[in-house]
């Protein structure tokens, strides 16, 4: 029987000094922005979460400096991390093996805790996903919506290609199938206006899947134009209401505008020549103001031993940034203080 479980996570934010931290390189970590803050957990068997403020000063994009709230979490390895959405100050993250569990953070002034709500303690708990690995988008109204592309298990495919519905506010799971089977779907993004795009990349290029969650509709959207990816768009991004995707292997950005549904394809700069690629697809990347950012992202096999490799996109001009380059990133550590957690264990 699969269980699943929320873990429900507040810091407090008291003002303190705290060394920077220096985190192990993972793959497979889970990111996401609450104001200024990025953070990030699991990946690996990493236990830690950890943060940066973003907004004030430049860095090394070798060392940059993190702030460690928390190094005993659960340990979410080797769970699936099926990507993160924020809620005001809540991110929920979907790990799964057979057991399924949601990871669920609250940022806050609050001191911490968590609490393991397990899968019958929901509303229809028998539309409750299994084992798998979604794309993850929420709406307005705080409904996570979790697109499955079915596993295989010993050569059989576990579960059926569904998207789950979860009410953030009721706990209540619901399901709806889509119109026909989209073939490994990349990139799932959600638009101002409600729409759902789903990407399938180089397998399904000139087509856009596209469920209204306003109307509760599904359709296919025709694409125009060419892509420039060896395998997959599954960094895709919004950005100012166009999806961006970069294959590192070429080092071009894909930009998909939703407006018009036409691709097209850019040049990334790199005036320092000192990006080493192509770059892992098991990292985490975010965007911020106009900073696509991507964390542990490099080979830990190559000469690029950067923690994090950031492309500015501010004037559609797409261009990586140096080693040294000037990033609008972090407080003075004397400033600034790191959540600090105090548990009640509910």
């Amino acid at each position: 029987m699969f269980i699943t479980s929320i873990l429900i996570i507040s810091l407090a934010l008291t003002s303190v000094m705290a060394a920077y931290y220096s985190p192990t390189y993972r793959t497979n970590a889970a990111s996401f922005l609450i104001g200024d803050r990025l953070f990030y957990t699991g990946g690996d068997y990493a236990t830690d979460l950890f943060y940066l403020e973003l907004g004030q000063g430049p860095f090394q994009l070798t060392d940059p400096p993190f702030q460690l709230v928390q190094n005993n979490l659960p340990n979410l390895y080797p769970y699936l991390v099926g990507g993160s959405v924020v809620i005001g100050q809540t991110a929920f993250i979907f790990v799964t093996n057979e057991e399924s569990n949601f990871l669920r953070i609250d940022i806050g002034p609050n001191p911490v805790s968590y609490k393991f709500i397990n899968r019958n303690e929901t509303k229809n708990p028998e539309f409750s996903p299994g084992m798998g690995n979604p794309l993850t988008v929420v709406d307005k109204n705080g409904l996570i919506y979790m697109w499955f592309t079915p596993i295989k298990v010993g050569g059989v495919n576990n579960g059926d290609e569904n998207l789950y519905i979860f009410n953030t506010v009721n706990s209540d799971w619901s399901l709806v199938k889509p119109p026909r089977s989209v073939i490994n779907p990349d990139t799932a993004v959600i638009l101002s206006d409600g729409r759902i795009i789903f990407l399938a990349g180089v397998y399904d290029q000139n087509v856009a899947t596209i469920y209204d969650t306003t109307k509760g509709t599904w359709y296919n959207q025709t694409i125009t134009g060419n892509i420039e990816f060896g395998f997959e768009c599954s960094n895709g991004k919004l950005y100012n209401e166009k999806i961006l995707c970069i294959d590192t292997f070429t080092n071009k950005m894909n930009e998909l505008d939703t407006s018009s549904f036409s691709w097209s394809v850019h040049d990334i700069l790199d005036p320092s020549n000192s990006v080493v690629l192509p770059l892992v697809v098991v990292g985490a990347v975010d965007i911020y103001q106009d900073w696509m950012i991507f964390s542990f992202c490099s080979y830990p096999s190559s000469s690029d031993n950067r923690v994090m490799n950031v492309v500015s996109l501010a004037n559609g001009n797409y261009e990586w940034i140096s080693n040294t380059g000037m990033i609008p990133l972090v407080k003075d550590p004397n400033e600034s203080s790191p959540p600090q957690p105090v548990y009640d264990m509910i």
